[in-house]
């Protein structure tokens, strides 16, 4: 299971934009848009996700008693999920519902299985992600 942890700091209100510090051995700060038009749904990275691609979502408590989401997807969003990952180890993924910015969990590792685990600060995100991964996919 791929794990991606330490939850970004929320957007600065001013610039709509989230700073997001780097990791060791990482770059400078990644700026990551607060709010991206036209994006419906639950996106991780560029990925939508929906209930038709989610096979099962759980809510928990996580390491260190925050919270976590753990998503099953089916077999053919793996290699989207692997390509999206792969160039983000240490460095922030964002996890968009309707457009806007939840979370930005540190990337740990590249996704390669079915199976992926965030770990959060606050079950409330963690909740809204989940029911954001149950609802319907939009229809083209």
């Amino acid at each position: 299971m791929a794990l991606v942890a330490a939850q970004a700091p929320p957007p600065d209100v001013a610039t709509g934009s989230a700073a997001v510090e780097p990791a060791a051995g990482v770059g400078s700060q990644s700026i990551l848009p607060s709010f991206l038009p036209g994006r419906k749904g639950l996106w991780i990275g560029d990925i939508a996700l929906c209930r038709d691609l989610v096979v099962d979502v759980r809510t928990g408590v996580g390491l260190g008693g925050g919270a976590r989401v753990t998503f099953s997807f089916r077999p053919d969003v793996q290699p989207r999920l692997a390509a999206a990952t792969a160039g983000l180890v240490d460095r922030p993924l964002a996890v968009r519902i309707d457009g806007r910015l939840v979370v930005a969990p540190y990337v740990n590792e590249e996704i390669s299985g079915l199976q992926l685990e965030l770990q959060l600060n606050r079950m409330g995100d963690a909740r809204r992600i989940a029911r954001a991964a149950r609802r319907p996919c939009p229809r083209s």
